[in-house]
């Protein structure tokens, strides 16, 4: 398969997501460690062939960047 086929595939999955760079989203308590969802910016993300798209989020509390699978993130 071309290069250009496969960008246009990744672009295409991940535009049709509703999570985008910048975005405000919740992140869940399984990975930070905390008792509630705490809120986080859209740092990054990625479509990875084995886990789905992988959201990307720096938390606002911490400045820690948290990394998974999109189900562990909601939109705020």
């Amino acid at each position: 398969m071309k290069l250009t086929t496969l960008i246009k595939q990744n672009l295409l999955v991940m535009s049709s997501n509703s999570f985008q760079i910048g975005s405000k989203v919740m992140i869940s308590p399984e990975l930070t460690g905390e008792e509630q969802w705490i809120e986080g910016i859209v740092d990054d993300l990625d479509n990875n062939p084995f886990n789905g798209l992988v959201v990307y989020a720096k938390a606002i509390k911490n400045q820690i960047i948290y990394f998974n699978r999109q189900e562990y993130f909601k939109l705020a």
